[in-house]
């Protein structure tokens, strides 16, 4: 039996089976509804309006306007159904820290050639890719899809034509004419919670367009695990699932790129891809199961390269898309592009690299030693499990700073607050610290002789909160997830240096990492306590190290080289298996 579905505000109506989970359908239907857990009814992100229902189903909760809202995952729809859903939010553009002129040599293993031919006669009777070779001046191979263009493009356009020619398969397009300045190639970043693609010139080695989203998986579930155990739930239609869905988005953005810049899909001939093991393994759709339960094993490691026909990427269906080798089941190449930006493999002095989001990647080395770990910082550095927390979206409340006993805060995009991310989160806690409002075992201390300690209240009976505005508060349930974030990425630290034989007088370096990292204020970092006690000059935003790391290897084959023996070199630590990670993690729990 079929249920009348009406979506608002777009006023859109589906037809559904009766019975059917609410969340699914929007999901199915291309609607992103925030849903961190995915879908297993313990985030409390995916609050839905629901206009009309015969009986109150599913879990209810009231908003803090008095407005009641339904969990769309656990709504079954049974009858003719209104829901509204709540506005889209604009995602905020990622830092760039690692400038494009660090990128300086072009040799991306691709060039074009434009060749005029001499016309055939009967003292000439040499082939058509005889002729090209001629004047190319060197042996080529040619892909049967070229060789069957050659005699229409060829006396269509007077003997005048642009071939490409990848160094590893030869001729791989032919277009009539001088094509030679339409060349072009893209990096891209597969984060968890962001994608990102950067779009380059390869003649000149020139970024011309980059643009971001937030991961289309996200739907289902903010962190890896969450989409491990929908693949282990649903099977092999679960894994073709979210393969396509990151591969419609990565063809959806990619066509705006395009559009934007004036160019064709088909004149992008290369890819580089960077991403965790587990965002990989869905790219590709291979089982990430294993790499969810212990020992914790994944398929891949070294680089892989494929035509881009293979893969479903809308670039020219010969075009080479390259990914990037990571180390281990949490350790992807995400972390060995940014090892290869950062230039720590290379270095005489030690560096540490510290990526952080839902997995936080450390990395410790230097030229003659690399050890790296991932620590389970959970999702409260993404705005998961933070009653008023969001992604570094407009609206969202990113830093915050001390002010005459009280506090003053910065949304992006400067309007009216939203929730709060993840920096807003580190920057709320580091000024609560110095205002003396918070603990150092985290709790929140009310203090009514400054104006800033007035903003603790009791809510729901028992609960202690701070509010920073209007109805937005960080409660003292939040505090404790910030300080299961700080402590687990601060304990593998530390286990790392032990691991190292060094102490934190070793480190010259601190490179911190990743689109969260992008926004982070180093004085806040350093004043929780979530790395060690460097000097400040020594703590350096790089932004999307995993960014700078893919466009190295597009621009310049020889990183990809490079990148697969760093990959090789680099020592792996299972935190989980160690018996001193847990003792180091409750210690380092502490604001201090």
């Amino acid at each position: 039996m079929l249920i009348k579905l009406t979506i608002l505000p777009d006023n859109r109506q589906l037809y559904v089976e009766k019975g059917s989970n609410l969340l699914n359908v929007l999901q199915s239907n291309g609607y992103n509804i925030n849903s961190p857990c995915g879908g297993m009814g313990i985030c409390g992100k995916c609050g839905i309006r629901i206009g009309t229902l015969s009986s109150e189903r599913g879990f209810i909760f009231e908003e803090d306007n008095g407005e009641k809202s339904h969990l769309a995952c656990r709504v079954s729809i049974e009858d003719d159904t209104i829901i509204e859903l709540p506005p889209s939010i604009n995602n905020v553009p990622l830092k760039e820290t690692i400038k494009s002129n660090f990128l300086t040599q072009l040799s991306p293993g691709l060039k074009k050639f434009f060749f005029s031919l001499p016309l055939a006669s009967s003292h000439d009777q040499r082939s058509y890719s005889q002729r090209i070779q001629d004047s190319f001046g060197e042996k080529l191979s040619f892909s049967l899809e070229v060789l069957r263009k050659i005699p229409l493009i060829v006396r269509d356009n007077d003997f005048k034509a642009t071939i490409t020619v990848d160094e590893r398969d030869g001729v791989i397009d032919l277009e009539g004419g001088d094509k030679r300045g339409e060349f072009y190639g893209i990096g891209i970043d597969i984060g968890t919670t962001t994608v990102v693609i950067y779009c380059f010139n390869l003649i000149t080695g020139k970024e011309i367009a980059a643009k971001s989203i937030t991961n289309p998986q996200t739907i289902y579930g903010a962190d890896v695990i969450s989409r491990i155990h929908y693949v282990n739930r649903n099977g092999n239609s679960g894994l073709k699932e979210l393969q396509e869905k990151i591969l419609t988005g990565l063809n959806s953005l990619l066509d705006k790129i395009c559009c934007n810049i004036n160019i064709s899909r088909k004149n992008i001939y290369k890819a580089t891809i960077a991403g965790n093991p587990t965002m990989i393994h869905l790219l590709l759709a291979i089982d990430p199961s294993y790499i969810g339960r212990s020992p914790y094993i994944s398929v891949l490691r070294d680089i892989i390269s494929l035509k881009s026909k293979e893969l479903g990427l809308n670039i020219h269906p010969e075009g080479t898309v390259y990914i990037l080798p990571g180390v281990s089941a949490y350790v992807g190449g995400d972390i060995t592009g940014g090892i290869l930006a950062t230039g720590i493999d290379k270095s005489k002095t030690l560096k540490l690299l510290i990526d952080i989001g839902t997995n936080g990647e450390i990395v410790l080395g230097y030229k003659n030693k690399i050890l790296a770990c991932s620590t389970a910082a959970g999702p409260a550095f993404e705005g998961t499990n933070i009653e008023k927390g969001m992604r570094a979206q407009e609206g969202a409340i990113y830093k915050i700073e001390p002010n005459k006993g009280d506090i003053i805060l910065k949304t992006f995009g400067d309007g009216t607050p939203s929730g709060i991310c993840g920096s807003g989160l580190i920057d709320f806690v580091a000024s609560l610290r110095k205002l003396n409002l918070i603990s150092e075992n985290g709790r929140l201390i009310k203090d009514s002789s400054i104006p800033g300690g007035l903003r603790i209240s009791t809510i729901r009976e028992r609960e202690v909160s701070f509010n920073l505005y209007d109805d937005i508060y960080v409660s003292q349930k939040d505090i404790r997830e910030v300080q299961l974030a700080k402590g687990a990425i601060r304990a593998g630290i530390e286990i790392l240096l032990k691991e190292f034989g060094v102490t934190t007088k070793d480190i010259k370096e601190v490179y911190l990492a990743g689109a969260f990292g992008s926004f982070l204020r180093k004085e806040s970092v350093k004043a929780i306590g979530l790395i060690p006690p460097v000097k400040l000059s020594k703590i350096k935003s790089v932004g999307n190290s995993a960014g700078a790391g893919v466009k190295l290897c597009l621009l310049n084959q020889s990183e990809l080289k490079h990148i697969q023996k760093i990959a090789e070199r680099v020592d792996y630590l299972e935190l989980s298996y160690r018996a001193d990670f847990n003792d180091e993690f409750i210690k380092q729990m502490k604001f201090s």
